[in-house]
Order: structure tokens, then sequence, then C-alpha cells
């Protein structure tokens, strides 16, 4: 940590709860109310789009309830039927259904230890009775009432989050650069097609088509688009530098961020319609930061990102024009979730910030002790659900 961070760090601490700062202590739970909500993907749905009609904390905020497991930091939790879903590592590997209103475990399924199942790096995806978590080159379907393993699929390499439309699991496998559509009842592959010499992040799944990112064997980036059917490649997007991982789709548009901003492409053609790039990045910024740069989220005509020059963006979805910025502190490596009336991103400077969609004027921000990487979190019933680096979950409301 920087000596600027640190010197933030202190004004902040003497500002208390005029800046909104969240307070460590958990709340009792005992009379919570049920959690009726979902975010059954990590993005929330299919589009990756992010967004929520759901409400969170806005006008300041507090610890609902924490669980203090090495969980998979980099991405959100799924939540459906009042029930959060989390794959967590401690001495085993091991898949968790947690209250979502109070905490409480429900179930705990154990896997194995590293060398047998690998690390829960990617969000679980909720579809009917079952609950489908990757662990390493594992893909599990648990039985989301009691957590037994109802089918288990390994891959040659580690595999991304899935995205399930229809009954059908569309996952990326990592190294091989291939995109997989399994029957989701039953772990069976129905296609698969390459797509890069490497890929990451959940794919995005509209109008029967997937919207995929990859990386070329010349290190550049693009986005692949395919048919739902077939796996039959309509058209490819490139670009000269790396894409982040998780593309979002809204109204004919496909959405993909890199560490410098945002590409809006055609989903019909793949034309590019248009480009936004940030600050020019700084030497001390492309030493911290993750080269993948930060997924977009889409709301309301907006796109959401956050970028390597340590600012998190509002663009006007039909032009790319800027609407506002908001600068943290360190890189915005957090992917942003949205409601109708806030944006809550993290960042590398471990903070979890809360900002006004209009203006990107700052609600409050919550310090944690590591920083906040991808996915971002989900937003249910006033609550957000966000993991992190080295704290687990926590679950912020309304103080």
């Amino acid at each position: 940590m920087s000596a600027l961070q640190l010197n933030r760090r202190a004004v902040l601490a003497s500002a208390g709860a005029g800046l909104g700062l969240g307070s460590l202590t958990q709340l009792s739970t005992s009379t919570s109310p049920p959690v009726e909500g979902s975010w059954p993907l990590g993005r929330g749905d299919p589009q990756n789009t992010a967004y929520t009609t759901d409400s969170g904390p806005t006008k300041s905020v507090t610890v609902s309830w924490t669980y203090e497991k090495h969980l998979s930091s980099v991405k959100a939790p799924v939540i459906a039927d009042g029930t959060v879903y989390l794959g967590f590592h401690d001495e085993v590997s091991a898949f968790v259904a947690l209250d979502a209103a109070t905490g409480t475990e429900q179930w705990r399924t154990k896997l194995g230890d590293g060398s047998a199942v690998g690390f829960p790096d990617a969000a679980a995806a909720v579809v009917d009775d079952l609950v489908l978590a990757p662990f390493g080159d594992h893909l599990f379907a648990f039985d989301r009432e009691n957590g037994e393993i109802q089918w288990e699929r390994q891959f040659e390499d580690e595999i991304d989050a899935s995205t399930i439309v229809d009954g059908v699991a569309y996952l990326v496998i990592r190294g091989s650069g291939a995109l997989v559509a399994l029957d989701s009842k039953t772990g069976e592959t129905m296609w698969e097609q390459s797509i890069g010499a490497w890929a990451d992040g959940a794919v995005a799944v509209s109008e029967n088509r997937v919207y995929a990112v990859a990386t070329t064997a010349d290190e550049t980036g693009a986005v692949v688009a395919l048919d739902a059917t077939t796996g039959e490649k309509q058209w490819q997007y490139t670009s000269s530098h790396r894409l982040a991982g998780t593309p979002a789709v809204a109204k004919g548009t496909v959405y993909a961020s890199d560490a410098r901003g945002v590409h809006a492409i055609s989903s019909e053609d793949g034309s590019r319609r248009w480009r936004f790039e940030g600050q020019p990045i700084k030497d001390h910024e492309w030493g911290n930061f993750s080269y993948d740069g930060s997924a977009p989220a889409v709301a309301n005509g907006t796109v959401y990102t956050g970028a390597a020059d340590e600012r998190v963006y509002a663009l006007d979805a039909d032009s790319g024009e800027k609407r506002w910025e908001f600068w943290t502190w360190n890189n915005v490596t957090g992917e942003p979730v949205v409601t109708d009336d806030a944006v809550y991103v993290g960042s590398e400077d471990s903070l979890i910030y809360a900002l006004d969609v209009e203006g990107g004027t700052r609600y409050w921000e919550f310090d944690t002790t590591g920083r906040i990487r991808g996915t971002g979190g989900a937003v249910v019933d006033g609550r957000l659900y966000i993991s992190t680096f080295s704290d687990g979950l926590y679950v912020l409301e309304e103080a």
C-alpha cells in the first residue's frame, strides 16, 4: 500500500461517519426478515448487465453479517429462494448454502483438498433445483436442497462461470480457449467450439447468440459471437489490447472493457459502434493493476466500467460520451453492480464505493482489508453481497 493511500486512510478515519464509512461490527441477525429476491448468475442475468431493480444501501452502510472463509474473491455469490450459494477453500474445498438473511449455514459439501479439486475461482449458477459450481477444472451440480452432488465433469483446464439459458449451460475452458455448451441437468456436452488461445469470464447470451471474450495467439483481444444452438461462429471483433473476460449485451450492442475503457460492438455483425478511452495510464498504475481491467455493467442507457487509470466511468450507451467519472485511489478492478439509484464497485485500494448513478457523487465507501476484484457482488432485498480478497463475504445494508 502506498504512502498516499495510508495518508488517505488516516484522513478518512478522522472524518468518520461524515464520509459514510461502514462499521466492521457484525449486526445481530435474530430479527432479520427473510430474503425473497434473487441473483442467480454471477453478473445477475444471462446478458451480464449486472443491473437490478432491487435497491441497496445508499444513505449510510453497516455490516449485516459476514462469512469469513477463503472464498473465490474475484467472483460474486449467487442467491435464490433466500439462500446464498458459494464455494470456498480452507483446508479442503467445499461448497455451502447460507441463509441469505442471517448467514446461518444450511448445508456444506466437502469436495477434497487442492490436489484433487481446484480453487473455486468462478461464480456458481442457479438453475431449477440445481446449483452449478466450478472448482478449478471441475464442474459440480449440487442439489439445492441438501448439497448432494448430482453430476460432475472434469475438463482439460480450468473453467469459468456458467451462463444458463433454457437448460443449457455455456462456459469457457480457460487454457484451451474453448467454449462449451452443456445440458445443465446431466452435464453432457452439446457442442464445443474453439474461440482463441485463451478465454476468460462468463459469456453473455442473448437472442440465441453467445458472446465470449478470448485472447488470440498473438496476445490481442477478441469478442466472438456464436450460434447458441450449434456453436457456429457468427463473427469476431478484434482489439489491439486484451479485453476483460465478461462482456455485457443490451439493445443490440455488446460492450467489452479493457484496461483503458470500453468497446461498443454491434451484436448483429461485430462492427464497432464506438470506443471510449479514459485517462492516459501512468507507469505506477501499470505496475499495480490487473491487465484485464473491469467488466462493464449496463442499465437505463448507461454503461459503467472501471479502468486502470483509477476511475469509474459512466458512458452514454448509444454514443460512448462520458457522463461522469469518479476517481478512486487505485486501479478499479471490481466490476460494477447497478440499481436505479446506485453503482456499487470495488477497487484495489480495498474500498467498496456506492456512487449516485446520475452524477457519480459518492454516497459512502466501506473499507475492507483486501482488494476487490472481479464480478463485484449482488444486490438483493436492500443488501449488497460482495466477496473480498482476504475477508471473505461481506453483506452490507442501510445503517
